[in-house]
């Protein structure tokens, strides 16, 4: 498979796992709504309308307790295999410089084939978008190749090479998720 197919794949799987990402997003409402009648958030909305700014109302935890709540409460995976075995350690170590503690949550091996994974971690702080740039510097010191880096709306990625490995990391700003899709030609 060329290089540009998987780059595709890689891409393609990104905006699934957005997509998947905005679907729970909207779950939450949802719950929201059932627990507190659809006539609440209806009134949220019209009284945020008005300017009256009730929605920091909504029970979704107090002004930074969301943060550390999500990173407390992430379990770490202790096993991995394959690709994602042999690079958690180095991602982890570059995470934690950057986002200041990261804990490997979830991944799957193979996805495309041997030597792919998709990687996710629970960052300690939530995300911005500037934060790719101290990303990108810490990549580079580790002797990643950038390849691209893109921003739009509140999502950052970064596509790295570093020898036959190649990465695409992306996140949403806002959140405490990173999303690393990896593949290493044999």
């Amino acid at each position: 498979m060329s290089k540009k197919v998987i780059i595709l794949i890689i891409v393609l799987v990104i905006i699934l796992v957005l997509g998947i990402g905005g679907y729970f997003g909207a779950k939450k409402v949802i719950q929201i709504g059932k627990e507190k009648g659809w006539s609440f958030l209806q009134e949220q909305i019209e009284k945020a309308e008005k300017g009256e700014g009730v929605l920091d109302k909504l029970p979704i935890g107090e002004e930074g307790e969301e943060e550390e709540d999500i990173y407390k409460s992430a379990k770490e995976v202790k096993t991995v295999s394959g690709v994602a075995a042999e690079i958690s350690p180095e991602l982890k170590s570059i995470f934690t410089e950057v986002f200041g503690g990261a804990k490997l949550t979830s991944f799957t091996s193979g996805f495309v084939g041997p030597g792919s994974a998709i990687i996710v971690y629970t960052t300690k702080k939530i995300l911005k978008a500037e934060d790719s740039n101290v990303l990108i510097s810490t990549l580079e010191g580790k002797n990643y190749t950038i390849q691209g880096h893109t921003i739009s709306a509140n999502e950052s990625s970064v596509i790295a090479i570093k020898g036959n490995l190649q990465l695409v990391i992306s996140y949403q700003e806002g959140e405490q998720e990173v999303s690393i899709m990896a593949y290493k030609e044999e």
